[in-house]
């Protein structure tokens, strides 16, 4: 019998689904995007130091290492002083067709996830023409094909630095707290200055006062508790930038629908955008981005976990919008083309970061 064909969106999709739903059936106390990003620093490759970024971040967050370094096993191998091979969970084959090692990974057991590689993705959208029914490519009335753009996803595995045990003299070095040089104060600052900068460029106001935190698209304003009332800088400043992302979506800034009801499905992606897009900014500014959601918090959960079910595209769609309103707020370009954490390659190795 053929094998059936993985489906990757489907698979990302599946594990963000249990993730939210382990926190409504309250086996988890986090949400996927809710770690500390400053522990031992940012989720990183081990071996070239490019910094992951988007769900990649949340999907190595989620298998609870401390170690922030990750690498593909060909990498690993090949930092170890090993032949170029072909890797696949606990073999290692060099280009000799000799076998590499044992030891250097944990020994393969597929119901112990601390012996599992852990999936990450490279994804974008990709030129495709369009073809009739018939197949044959569509042009337009000067004779150029129409394209349009498809979205491309593939996975890669990496292992953590924890997982691994190199050679006498390659072992990877540990990390401690005294690696990381990280001033509380400066971190918050930069956040400080970062949103301040969106806020004059755009001509918004942020009033402080009460104790909800919302944006007001009919008069283009953020409302959130004073400072005081958060019970860390964190929370205050996880809470500004997540009513930020939404102001993003105003008609003269990046026209997202935010007449929206709750329960409604433009409901459902505008909060996790804000989300997403709180947590990527947290990731970026350094800040801590644990915290709590409100007492709506089940409604809230429930509202996104059919939303992705109904559309395995819709995680990725909301990071890229995201990824837009970070960039904005940033005052940044954005690449709505592209979410990966190792951009451009040429092959598959460079690729997973």
């Amino acid at each position: 019998m053929a094998r059936m064909k993985t489906d990757n969106y489907e698979t990302i999709t599946a594990k963000f689904v249990d993730a939210l739903q382990a926190v409504v059936d309250g086996t988890s106390k986090r949400l996927p995007w809710q770690r500390d990003w400053r522990t031992l620093g940012a989720m990183r490759n081990g071996i070239k130091g490019n910094a992951y970024k988007g769900m990649n971040v949340w999907l190595l967050a989620m298998e609870g290492y401390t170690d922030p370094r990750w690498a593909t096993r060909n990498q690993i191998m090949t930092k170890c002083g090993y032949p170029k091979g072909k890797g696949k969970f606990g073999s290692w084959t060099d280009k000799d067709g000799e076998k590499g090692p044992k030891g250097i990974f944990p020994e393969y057991d597929k119901t112990d996830r601390a012996t599992l590689p852990t999936t990450v993705t490279f994804w974008k959208f990709i030129p495709a023409p369009v073809k009739d029914k018939d197949g044959n490519v569509v042009k337009d009335d000067d004779g150029n094909p129409l394209v349009r753009r498809i979205p491309l996803l593939k996975l890669f595995r990496v292992y953590n630095f924890e997982q691994i045990t190199g050679p006498e003299g390659k072992e990877p070095k540990p990390l401690t707290d005294d690696t990381l040089d990280v001033d509380p104060d400066e971190v918050h600052a930069e956040a400080e200055r970062v949103f301040s900068a969106y806020l004059e460029a755009q001509g918004l106001t942020v009033t402080y006062k009460g104790d909800k935190a919302y944006y007001n698209i009919t008069d283009d304003t953020v409302t959130l508790p004073e400072a005081k009332a958060f019970r860390t800088a964190e929370g205050f400043q996880r809470t500004k930038a997540h009513e930020l992302v939404h102001s993003t979506g105003a008609k003269g800034r990046l026209n997202r629908n935010l007449r929206n009801f709750f329960g409604s499905a433009d409901y459902a992606r505008e909060e996790v955008v804000a989300e997403l897009g709180a947590a990527f900014l947290c990731s970026d500014l350094g800040v801590s981005n644990e915290g709590d959601l409100d007492d709506n918090h089940t409604a809230y959960l429930m509202s996104w976990i059919k939303r992705l079910q109904d559309n395995k595209y819709e995680i990725f769609t909301a990071g890229k919008l995201a990824r837009q309103a970070v960039a904005m707020v940033k005052g940044e370009a954005a690449d709505a083309s592209t979410d990966t954490t190792e951009g451009k390659a040429t092959s598959t190795e460079s690729r997973a970061a």
